[in-house]
């Protein structure tokens, strides 16, 4: 059996954000850019970044900050592989964060800890999914 995907045009769709395209993100974020979805994107080290660039120039932005990437998106997706790296970028995440804004959280962290993440996030109006 053959299943059909049929990719948007990137034109109807409104960017998202990603954060954290390491091993795992990497590719999360390939399969959104394959399916013609425009990312906005951020990495702690910016070369990480450079793949998806050159392969998805018109559909790939790439910025400075994390909270960049939340304030030019209503969705968020962040894989961020420790949570070193996630205590690390999460304040500056959730300096963005408001109203109609969505971050969906692609870690493995305890459930304490991401019941503390949803809380900030919802205090500021947001939406937290994992």
């Amino acid at each position: 059996r053959t299943q059909t995907t049929m990719a948007a045009s990137p034109e109807s769709l409104p960017p998202m954000g990603f954060i954290g395209v390491g091993i795992m993100g990497l590719g999360m974020a390939s399969n959104l850019l394959k399916n013609n979805q425009p990312l906005v994107i951020w990495n702690r080290t910016a070369s990480a970044c450079d793949s998806l660039l050159a392969e998805y120039p018109s559909l790939c932005t790439r910025v400075d900050t994390p909270e960049e990437v939340v304030a030019a998106c209503a969705i968020t997706w962040s894989m961020l592989s420790t949570l070193e790296a996630s205590d690390a970028v999460f304040p500056s995440v959730l300096s963005s964060v408001g109203p109609g804004k969505s971050i969906v959280y692609c870690a493995t962290f305890t459930p304490e800890r991401m019941q503390e993440m949803d809380a900030a996030v919802t205090a500021k109006g947001g939406r937290f999914l994992e």
